[in-house]
């Protein structure tokens, strides 16, 4: 579970940074939508519970990713791909889910 935690950690950093970012460009929408995202994630550093990853993967992100596509903005769905997108497909690979690429379904088209 050690690769998780590098990973989370990652993620909770990027994430705060996106809510700052979202908070002095004054949008709540993103700022409710970035904090939902990674609210839990502190408490699954360290966490052996794999079912807990597995709900985040499957179903916290899930969410997020639907909100992102709901917003048709291109550069949202842009930064996503470079802060988050990376460690998402390493924690798919550590937890084995396969399914499809969140590189596929974020890029703008």
């Amino acid at each position: 579970m050690k690769t998780l935690d590098t990973l989370y950690w990652s993620i909770l950093k990027s994430g705060l940074i996106c809510v700052r970012t979202a908070a002095e460009e004054g949008d709540l929408s993103r700022c409710r939508a970035e904090a939902e995202h990674i609210h839990n994630i502190p408490s699954l550093i360290g966490e052996e519970n794999l079912r807990r990853h597995l709900y985040y993967a499957n179903q916290e992100r899930e969410v997020y990713i639907e909100w992102l596509l709901s917003t048709n903005r291109r550069e949202l769905l842009e930064h996503v791909l470079l802060v988050f997108a990376g460690e998402w497909k390493e924690m798919d690979l550590v937890l084995g889910i396969h399914g499809e690429s969140y590189e596929q379904r974020l890029s703008p088209e």
